[in-house]
């Protein structure tokens, strides 16, 4: 996996998979010890105990892998994990209309070419852990989830591959990676085309809080769908959800990062 001194730094699309197999393999092995205190009497006696448990499992993991990331950062890419710079009020706008947009667009187009398919059990459980403290839900899925995931899938995986490919490849290999990463088709499908958003937003912008923000208020809109969404399709909803989709997504086209500004404003005559 790591290269020799004087060749390029950076992913091949190869590497790109075997780093992100490398990456699940640390986690899986990181959750071992928690998985063996799971089958102790006063954590899988208690649903509180439990609950507490994986809020543990998962912050530790968190922290763990993204300390090691921070690492192998400094020493591929000469510095460690970078958020970039903040974005304006008027983006934070934009990417406000994006999520709302895409979730109404997606749940009735997609979703509703999935929705006889069952969700996988495992989905289910996991979310029926969470869901006995809403508190714990809202954290590991909506807060430090998109965190984590962002600065992994954009931060390390898709720069690394903007440094030694196009970017059209890096934004796609980076969202193929982030659709298989969720082992099944709901997620999966989902993950990859939103991966493709997330990924097309952090090139145009180059900082990862705009995806990140977009990542929280997506995971935000999903929790709140798990309660109030009854999965039928809504004509209007997709109407609404196509406009905002469009006009977001034009004002992310036609924006320009500071060193595109920069070299424009060279170009100007004087």
């Amino acid at each position: 996996m790591e290269e020799s001194k004087g060749k390029i730094p950076g992913f091949t699309v190869i590497g790109s998979f075997l780093f992100a197999l490398l990456v699940l393999a640390i986690q899986s092995g990181l959750y071992i010890p928690f998985e063996i205190a799971a089958f102790f009497p006063f954590f899988n006696s208690n649903p509180n105990s439990m609950t507490f448990l994986q809020l543990a499992e998962e912050l530790f993991v968190f922290l763990i892998v993204l300390l090691y990331l921070n690492r192998y950062a400094k020493k591929r890419f000469s510095q460690g994990i970078t958020l970039g710079g903040k974005p304006s009020l008027k983006t934070c706008l934009y990417i406000l209309l994006l999520m709302v947009g895409y979730n109404l667009f997606i749940d009735n187009t997609l979703m509703q070419l999935l929705k006889d398919i069952p969700p996988d059990e495992y989905l289910i459980d996991y979310f029926e852990e969470l869901s006995v403290s809403p508190i714990v839900l809202i954290l590991l899925v909506v807060i430090t989830g998109p965190i984590y995931e962002e600065i992994l899938y954009r931060g390390i995986i898709m720069k690394g591959l903007l440094l030694r490919n196009k970017p059209w490849v890096a934004v796609v290999t980076s969202s193929i990676i982030f659709g298989l990463i969720h082992l099944n088709i709901h997620q999966g499908l989902n993950a990859f085309i939103i991966g493709l958003i997330f990924g097309f937003i952090y090139l145009k912008t180059d900082s990862l809080i705009p995806s990140i923000v977009m990542h929280i208020f997506n995971n935000f809109i999903a929790v709140s769908e798990l309660l109030y969404f009854d999965g039928n399709f809504n004509l209007v909803a997709l109407i609404i959800g196509s406009f905002l989709l469009i006009l977001s997504l034009k004002y992310f086209i036609s924006y320009k990062t500071i060193s595109e500004a920069n070299f424009a404003s060279q170009e100007e005559p004087t």
